[in-house]
């Protein structure tokens, strides 16, 4: 095996990184509180300080792969392998060795049979306990990979199923608590998540949405709140990042609020509009958009933080209009301050391994992988 990545002298880099420090105390009094009495932002929003700041391109390394990625829709890893989910139907997961970048296997059909994937989700494209896990319309895989005892080819074996039943599809973003157990969010609910477990095939819900918009009727919220989640690898917490509110909440695995960390953004979320009679859409026109991903692992939540305001055109026309840099939000899992990390346009698909490297993939360059050792920017 040919290796392939080619490390740099990191520490260089990072004696270049230009860091802007603020002086400033770090203030974050957020209280643990009970569903009862969660609170507006107006009445108690105090925003997390972030006294490290860097601009990630300094410190990158690049790794050059073996096969071309060429419409990758999400990437995540273990200690081994990068897993890719791609856009085509006949080979949806391609893997990579993680230190070399060599391309391994591709596996993976779209469709309905017993062994095809129908319309994997990008959100649901994790990995649990060094399984990967797919999720599609109906189901959520778990996925054994690993190495022959000779270290030449790859094992592929399904190892678990769970039916997602009928009243929650679709779960959106579904994730593993364990390996009978899911959890997702679904329209339908008033509460954060929606779980389900395969054995007692009870379904339930918890966790409060923010009380931000208080005119936004109940049958509104999801819309109102939409998020995207992830769960600490040992399932005792779940980090919340919101598209309509600069927030990351925290959850622990009963559904208690840990902790609320709000991230200081450049323009206020408007009031909502409803559209409908039936109160369930809402006028995007104005609306802001802050939090477009997150990731972590055993240390770290990592979301991707871009403020981005909809404005509709006189021909009714959506647009997308930037108004601050894109960057990733750093923080601990009890919700303190860690760093900002300054990102290119092109850096939207990232994850971020067990051993805390961060990977980027760039939509123009099918051949090349590019990293950053999270752990050195501390």
């Amino acid at each position: 095996m040919i290796n392939l990545y080619k490390k740099t002298n990191l520490q260089q880099k990072i004696n270049k990184l230009k860091i802007i420090t603020k002086f400033k105390y770090l203030i974050v009094i957020l209280s643990t509180l009970a569903f009862a009495c969660d609170s507006t932002l107006q009445d108690r929003k105090t925003e997390v300080t972030f006294t490290k700041q860097f601009t990630a391109l300094i410190a990158l390394d690049s790794i050059e792969i073996t096969k071309p990625i060429f419409k990758a829709r999400r990437i995540t890893t273990n200690n081994d392998f990068l897993f890719v989910l791609e856009s085509d139907p006949n080979e949806l997961v391609k893997i990579f060795d993680v230190i070399t970048g060599e391309y391994l296997h591709s596996f993976g059909k779209e469709g309905s049979g017993p062994e095809e994937i129908l319309k994997p989700s990008s959100s649901g494209f994790v990995t649990f306990e060094d399984n990967l896990v797919i999720t599609d319309l109906k189901t959520v895989t778990f996925y054994n990979i690993k190495y022959d005892s000779n270290h030449q080819y790859l094992n592929i074996k399904s190892t678990n199923k769970i039916r997602i039943p009928g009243s929650l599809i679709p779960l959106n973003f579904a994730t593993p608590f364990n390996d009978s157990t899911i959890y997702g969010t679904t329209q339908s609910s008033l509460k954060h998540f929606s779980i389900f477990n395969k054995k007692s095939e009870i379904d339930y819900q918890f966790g409060n949405y923010p009380n931000y918009f208080p005119s936004v009727v109940d049958k509104a919220k999801w819309y109102a709140y939409q998020n995207l989640s992830a769960i600490k690898p040992d399932r005792t917490k779940i980090a919340v990042v919101y598209q309509n509110l600069p927030l990351i909440r925290i959850f622990d695995k009963e559904g208690n609020i840990v902790k609320d960390s709000w991230i200081k953004s450049k323009k206020k979320q408007k009031e909502f509009t409803l559209l409908s009679i039936s109160n369930v859409s809402i006028d995007p026109n104005g609306l802001v958009s802050y939090f477009h991903d997150v990731q972590s692992n055993d240390e770290y939540i990592v979301a991707l933080f871009d403020e981005i305001i909809h404005e509709v055109s006189s021909t009714g026309e959506l647009k997308r209009n930037k108004i601050s840099k894109r960057k990733l939000i750093v923080l601990d899992w009890d919700g303190n301050a860690m760093l900002e990390l300054i990102l290119e346009d092109w850096m939207r698909l990232y994850t971020i391994s067990p051993k805390g490297n961060l990977f980027f993939l760039h939509p123009e360059k099918s051949n090349t992988l590019y990293s950053l050792e999270l752990n050195n920017l501390k």
